[in-house]
């Protein structure tokens, strides 16, 4: 959780709270020890890379990555799943798994239905 200030962070030196880190292939470390402090790639990121990178299918890379966090937060009657009664947060991608629209409460955020 140390490194969330790092989402999305550019490869180098960072500074937060007054320790310096660096960012590397995602991978963000402490700076003067090199342990590990967590990761600047995004969930989707993560979905993106287990699917290249495994022979893991894109519907069960994003189950992993919706469904578990909320069951972990015990949500998973209304997050990261698709029946009646559940929240209607949804994300449609095309097929490089780039975001062409999602839904919040099932109204459209971004993108659109066409």
């Amino acid at each position: 959780v140390a490194a969330v200030f790092a989402l999305g962070a550019p490869e180098g030196e960072i500074r937060h709270d007054g320790e310096r880190y660096e960012v590397s292939k995602g991978r963000v470390t402490v700076k003067n020890t090199g342990r590990l402090a967590g990761s600047a790639f995004s969930i989707l990121d993560g979905v993106r890379c287990l699917i290249a990178d495994t022979e893991v299918p894109p519907p069960m890379a994003i189950h992993l990555a919706s469904g578990a966090p909320a069951r972990l937060l015990g949500l998973e009657k209304r997050k990261g799943t698709l029946k009646a009664g559940a929240d209607a947060d949804l994300v449609l991608f095309d097929k490089g798994m780039r975001v062409r629209m999602t839904m919040v409460g099932g109204e459209v955020l971004y993108g659109n239905h066409h």
